[in-house]
């Protein structure tokens, strides 16, 4: 890249962003939830703007006293949600407030109107029916697509761009009850969202803390969907959630066997969806769901495939309908059709409708940092001065979606 063209993309670079004590905008609290969706939160509220002509409702995560003067817990996330809000396969940032002095903080996030993958396993297990294949197709090559753009930025395919210029993010507690769904009414369709970056941790992030221990400690798998080579962790682990989440939904797996929960429920390896799927899911989830990270791919190989697959198999699938209308009734359900319910819970698990299973996150465990491309942003110490956690590539403003559909862009 030539001396002018850098002095250019280091330009686009930095960002505006910077932590504040006090919210940009007065927010008006609808309903608390209390605290909910595990232990790493201090309360969740549904909020409103005060004065805001849009009839439209925002999600406020609130942080503990604990995760308030922890440097790698709110402030972290915060960060994090600010560089990746962008994307539409991922919770949009809103606004923030950390005040140390008053020993509060929250972040304002977008309201997402149809619950959670959470919520749908949960009415595939209890009523017997399965999603349409079609909608997973869709929701799985979106939330790998924000996968993608966690870990290698918007221009994933140019290497030396992303080296220099993108704060890798791992999420590392992916499961089905941290992807959101939004009904797009533009769209007409149900959009599948990564949501609650709480755990996660980025290669610029630990870089300029040095210490990479206690960003290790950061993590919390959620017994059942931790990957086999735990307690490492990498952008491969992020795939094995993913792949998992999206197998317990096509399945009704609550509780996914794994070995830090060797005595929950067994899930066949060789066909992850299920049998009331096509070999072609079945396939791309085995794949993805490999024991050996070794023989696993990294996600934009994954996204790749996603995208190739469906293409083939597109025509093959029968179409979704209403966007509402993501279930269907298989062989083996019972003969008695219930309908589905309807989808209305904000996007935290306070919201929608009450799982049975309640949080089973444990304390934080010693995790290996092992991903190369996060130990090279460690290494070059300060060969990179261009990035700075919570600074982003501005993508193209017509790629940028309005926060709320249904009238008024940000707040």
């Amino acid at each position: 890249m030539p001396p002018s063209s850098q002095q250019n993309a280091t330009f686009q670079m930095r960002s505006k962003f910077q932590i504040q004590n006090l919210p940009r905008r007065q927010w008006m609290v609808v309903k608390n939830f209390g605290q909910s969706g595990g232990a790493l939160n201090g309360g969740i509220a549904k909020v409103e703007l005060k004065d805001d002509p849009y009839d439209r409702y925002f999600i406020e995560k609130r942080y503990d006293v604990q995760q308030v003067h922890d440097p790698y817990f709110a402030e972290k996330e915060i960060t994090l949600l600010h560089q990746v809000q962008d994307h539409e396969n991922v919770t949009k940032y809103v606004d923030h407030y950390l005040d140390r002095r008053a020993q509060k903080a929250a972040v304002y996030m977008e309201f997402c109107d149809a619950g959670d993958l959470e919520d749908v396993l949960q009415f595939v297990f209890k009523q017997k029916r399965s999603v349409q294949e079609r909608q997973i197709w869709k929701w799985f090559i979106g939330c790998m697509d924000a996968l993608v753009y966690c870990h290698y930025g918007p221009k994933p395919n140019d290497v030396s761009f992303r080296k220099k210029y993108w704060n890798k993010i791992y999420h590392r507690d992916i499961k089905p009850g941290n992807i959101f769904l939004k009904i797009d009414t533009k769209k007409g369709e149900i959009i599948a969202k990564l949501a609650d970056f709480g755990c996660s941790v980025s290669g610029q992030w630990t870089k300029l803390n040095k210490v990479l221990e206690q960003a290790s400690n950061a993590s919390a798998f959620t017994p059942g969907y931790e990957p086999p080579e735990h307690p490492e962790f990498s952008v491969l682990t992020d795939v094995w959630q993913l792949a998992l989440s999206f197998a317990s939904v096509c399945t009704g797996t609550r509780r996914p066997r794994s070995k830090a929960a060797p005595n929950d429920e067994w899930w066949d390896k060789q066909h992850p969806a299920g049998r009331n799927y096509t070999r072609e899911l079945n396939d791309v989830m085995r794949w993805f769901l490999n024991e050996d990270k070794h023989k696993r791919p990294d996600s934009l190989t994954a996204l790749k495939r996603l995208k190739e697959t469906y293409s083939r198999l597109e025509s093959r699938l029968p179409p979704i309908g209403r966007p509402t209308n993501v279930y269907w009734q298989p062989a083996i359900a019972r003969q008695t059709q219930q309908a589905p319910p309807a989808l209305s819970s904000p996007g935290p698990r306070a919201g929608g409708v009450p799982g049975e299973i309640p949080s089973r996150r444990p304390g934080p465990p010693i995790h290996a940092f092992s991903d190369p491309g996060a130990e090279w942003m460690v290494q070059i110490q300060n060969q990179c001065q261009a990035f700075r956690p919570g600074q982003r590539t501005p993508m193209s403003p017509n790629s940028i979606d309005q926060i709320v559909q249904g009238g008024g862009g940000y707040p």
